[in-house]
C-alpha cells in the first residue's frame, strides 16, 4: 500500500502543457499595461497572438487587437475590429457602432444594462397602453 506522500507525489507536481502563444501574449499584455515603451511591432505581435488564440476557441480575457497610436476615440481601432469581424459577443471590450435610436429613452440615452433588453420607450409606452386598454375591455 502506498503512503499519502507516494500517492500524491506525481499528482500535484504534474504541470499541464502551456501554450507558448498564451504565455507570450500574457507577457506582452503586462508590458502594454506598464509604463515601459510599446512599439508598433509589439502591437502587431500582440494582435497576431490574440487572433490565433481567438481562432483556436480560447478567446483571451485581455483587450482585443488595437491600432498602435490610435486617438482617444478609437476610430482606427473600430475600423480594425470591423475588418476582423469582431463583435461584443466575441469580447466585451470590442468597439462597434451602436445604434443609439434603439437605446432612446426619456432620460436621454442609455441607462444601465436593464435597458439592453428593453424596447425603445415609445414602443414600450404603446405596448403598455394597449395592455391597459385590453384589461378595461375585459372588465
Amino acid at each position: 500500500m502506498k503512503t499519502f506522500k507516494q500517492f500524491s507525489e506525481g499528482f500535484f507536481s504534474k504541470k499541464s502543457e502551456e501554450d507558448p502563444a498564451e504565455t507570450e501574449l500574457a507577457d506582452l499584455g503586462m508590458k502594454a499595461a506598464g509604463k515601459s515603451g510599446w512599439s508598433k511591432k509589439e502591437q502587431e505581435r500582440y494582435n497576431d497572438l490574440w487572433l490565433t488564440l481567438h481562432k483556436k476557441g480560447k478567446t483571451p480575457a485581455m483587450p482585443p487587437p488595437a491600432v498602435h497610436g490610435d486617438d482617444s476615440w478609437g476610430t482606427k481601432t473600430k475600423k480594425l475590429h470591423k475588418k476582423l469581424r469582431l463583435t461584443v459577443k466575441d469580447h466585451p471590450n470590442v468597439m462597434e457602432k451602436v445604434d443609439w435610436e434603439a437605446y432612446d429613452t426619456p432620460y436621454g440615452g442609455r441607462h444601465g444594462k436593464e435597458f439592453d433588453k428593453r424596447l425603445p420607450w415609445k414602443k414600450e409606452k404603446d405596448k403598455y397602453e394597449k395592455s391597459k386598454s385590453l384589461k378595461k375591455q375585459k372588465k
